[in-house]
Formats: structure tokens, sequence, C-alpha cells
């Protein structure tokens, strides 16, 4: 349960520095108007560390940032996904099955 909790509280944390970001850029005729700087700057992670990981990260923000689109789905959505999650692994570990990565 503690791990449930901490994972949840770093999630969200990066959920709303993504969204404050993201507002941020939308928001600021400076940082808009120099959007390959500001995504590069602001938004790829910095575990982003080969060039294609990089060049899908920008081209994701970039896309969707000149468009406007939301990037973040609503927060109540992630938290109803996260205790999905939660609830069949922990179901998962009390019954003793193996977990199995869905593709």
């Amino acid at each position: 349960l503690y791990y449930k909790s901490l994972i949840t509280i770093l999630f969200l944390i990066h959920y709303f520095v993504l969204s404050f970001r993201t507002t941020l850029i939308l928001n600021d005729p400076t940082l808009f108007g120099d959007l390959d700087n500001s995504i590069q700057h602001y938004l790829i992670p910095k575990n982003a560390k080969t060039q294609n990981i990089k060049d899908a990260y920008k081209g994701f923000y970039m896309d969707n940032l000149i468009t406007k689109n939301d990037i973040l789905v609503p927060l109540e959505n992630v938290i109803d996904n996260l205790e999905e999650y939660f609830n069949e692994k922990y179901k998962k570990e009390e019954t003793g099955e193996e977990e199995t990565e869905h593709v």
C-alpha cells in the first residue's frame, strides 16, 4: 500500500508539472514563439537519451501544441486508471498469478 501511495503521488506531481509547463508555453507569447526551444527545454524528459526518442517527443508536443490539442487526459481518468492498475496488480499478487505485459 505504501508503494501505491508513493507511485500515485509521484505520478500526480509529474502530471501537474507537465500541465503547468504546457499551459505556460501556450500562454506565453515568447515561449510559444520559440516553440522548438521551449519544447526542448521544458517538455522533453532528461532521460530521453537517443535522438530518435527526443525527436518523437518533440514531434508529439509540436503537433499538439500548434493545434492546441489537449496533451493530458483529465486527472479523474488518470486516477481511475491508476486505481484499476493497482487493484489488478494486488489481485494477481494475492492469487499468485504472474504479471504479463500487455502488448
